[in-house]
């Protein structure tokens, strides 16, 4: 073996440098375009030939349209509805039975326009004083006609019924006689008018029949001298306070 060696290495040095010469061949001759970057060159991309055209670019869509039928119709504010009508009896219509006791016939009416306020008037007409002439034995006899406004108040809700407390103007004119038979020269013509407060209750008798008692006082004057009064007239349609009193029977509805 060591005696090979030195005829080896002559041969192994030449075989180096001739491939150490042909790698610098290599080297020196290798082609410029080899050397560019690669990233500029798409791997794809063709030799040769104009770039392909770029595609245009997509329009956005337009919103859907809704049918005709499926949009809804405009909302218009709609009228409030009516009130509802009170449940309870707004119309009482009455007589007055106490007043018959003097000869006097005397209707009335009450409107109840909300719940437990109510309107009312009553007329009347008289002639003479009656049986409550007869009972206290006074004499004298006037004819005439009168009516009266007011209100009440009624305690329960569900009509004029109840407990109530009422305020009203009366009125009347009246004509003085002595007697039923014969002309009094001296009679003549008056005026009575003036403030009435009273207090009742108010109760069913059936569904639609309602009996009202009242007690009250009433202030009144007359356009005349009072002393020119008969007795009887100057206690029933004179001046001055005095008690009154009221039975009112009468329908509802």
């Amino acid at each position: 073996m060591t005696r090979l060696r030195p005829r080896l290495r002559p041969r192994l040095r030449v075989r180096l440098r001739s491939e150490a010469i042909a790698l610098l061949v290599a080297v020196a001759t290798w082609p410029c375009h080899a050397h560019a970057d690669p990233e500029g060159v798409a791997p794809d991309a063709p030799a040769e030939g104009p770039p392909a055209p770029a595609e245009p670019a997509a329009e956005p869509a337009a919103p859907p349209v809704p049918a005709p039928e499926l949009v809804p119709p405009p909302v218009t504010p709609s009228a409030p509805p009516p009130p509802a009508p009170p449940r309870f009896p707004q119309h009482f219509l009455f007589g007055n039975g106490l007043s018959l006791l003097i000869t006097r016939l005397s209707v009335g009416y009450e409107y109840l326009h909300i719940a437990h306020h109510s309107l009312g008037f009553s007329i009347h007409g008289q002639y003479g004083g009656g049986i409550a002439s007869e009972i206290i034995g006074v004499k004298g006899v006037f004819v005439g006609v009168g009516g009266e406004v007011g209100y009440r108040f009624y305690a329960w809700r569900d009509g004029p019924f109840g407990p109530f407390f009422g305020l009203s103007f009366l009125a009347g004119y009246y004509h003085t006689q002595a007697t039923f038979y014969a002309i009094d020269p001296k009679s003549f013509r008056f005026a009575q008018y003036g403030p009435a407060v009273d207090l009742g209750w108010s109760v069913h008798l059936d569904r639609t029949t309602v009996l009202a008692l009242a007690l009250g006082a009433q202030y009144t004057g007359v356009d005349v001298d009072p002393r020119s009064l008969n007795e009887l007239t100057r206690l029933l349609v004179g001046d001055g306070p005095r008690p009154r009193g009221q039975i009112q029977v009468g329908k509802t509805f």
